[in-house]
């Protein structure tokens, strides 16, 4: 069965922040150097932080650009909170943005989960058994 498009396009996005959290690691050193002050926080710490958020984005990216079930699970799984959160980034930081863009980030969020769940996606998936290292 052929990989839907949604699918892909999530499939991108993880390989966009992937490819985001990588430039912002590799910014962290020059960005130290500038704000002295801020030298102890931006250290290597900070970067094996994004480091992490490197890679994770991109492992999930390839687990649905190959359609493996797992990699399904773990978005839906994600999106769920991250659908709550949305809801309210701007108040903890200090100042309100236009609720419109809350009901934004929700929305994408919520028809994530809702595209997951449709049966034209699992199916995609389960066409594509994960693959068995016994059998190469």
């Amino acid at each position: 069965m052929k990989r839907p498009a949604g699918i892909t396009i999530l499939a991108v996005l993880d390989f966009q922040c992937a490819a985001l959290g990588l430039y912002v690691a590799a910014a962290m050193p020059s960005m130290a150097r500038e704000m002295p002050v801020y030298a102890n926080l931006l250290g290597t710490k900070i970067v094996v932080f994004f480091l992490f958020f490197c890679v994770f984005p991109a492992a999930l990216g390839i687990g649905l650009w190959r359609l493996q079930n797992w990699a399904r699970y773990v978005t839906f799984i994600f999106s769920g909170p991250n659908m709550l959160v949305a809801q309210f980034p701007d108040k903890f930081i200090g100042w309100t943005m236009v609720p419109l863009n809350e009901v934004l980030k929700v929305g994408i969020w919520a028809w994530i989960v809702w595209y997951l769940l449709r049966p034209h996606v699992k199916a995609a998936f389960q066409a594509h058994p994960p693959r068995n290292q016994d059998q190469a």
